[in-house]
């Protein structure tokens, strides 16, 4: 009986583990940078290697300040993806960083407690150094999305300009969160649970 209590225990899932959430980013403030700058992209926009080598340091800079402003709340691990469907490490963003690619390059944070969403805004309102969207929990029931520029609201959830019939707009299809299949979903918090 100590055997199948030992195995039952272990096949419980770990209150840790069921309290992750994700968060998706896209960096908006890529393509500005980018676009016409003859050191960083060629004459077509195809990335230098001075443009991909910018690319990856401006990106780990823009996620510290991420985790700094998150207190350790924020996973280790951190994914990338171009098409929400094929997902690679941080590490391999300058050898799968191509041309045109800054338009659809989104971010995946694991978010490791429950934080509400008017606290996660101010938190990403306050990254006054770079312009995103930011996919999160509100209060755990709902995704919503938010873009901030610079320190200031875009569009979104959280924007002052936003009509309360907008609102829902800016609320992930609870079979589709931040356009990723359920399934997608799950396996990648499990991927970053690791």
């Amino acid at each position: 009986m100590t055997d199948k209590k030992k195995k039952s225990k272990k096949k419980k899932p770990s209150k840790e583990k069921s309290e992750n959430y994700l968060i998706k980013i896209t960096p908006t403030f890529l393509e500005p940078k980018l676009v016409d700058n003859k050191s960083l992209v060629d004459k077509k926009n195809n990335l230098t290697k001075k443009g991909a080598d910018y690319c990856v340091e401006i990106m780990k800079s823009f996620i510290d300040v991420i985790k700094e402003r998150m207190n350790g709340d924020v996973g280790e691990k951190i994914l990338i993806s171009y098409n929400s469907e094929d997902f690679h490490k941080l590490s391999e963003l300058k050898n799968t960083f191509k041309s045109n690619h800054w338009t659809s390059f989104d971010v995946y944070i694991l978010l490791k407690r429950k934080i509400e969403g008017k606290w996660l805004n101010n938190i990403f309102l306050n990254i006054s150094d770079y312009s995103f969207a930011a996919w999160y929990p509100d209060n755990g029931e709902k995704i919503i999305t938010q873009s901030y520029d610079y320190g200031e609201y875009d569009t979104g959830y959280f924007a002052p300009s936003a009509l309360p019939g907008d609102v829902d707009e800016y609320i992930s299809d609870k079979n589709n969160p931040m356009s990723l299949s359920l399934k997608k979903y799950k396996e990648v918090i499990k991927t970053l649970s690791e």
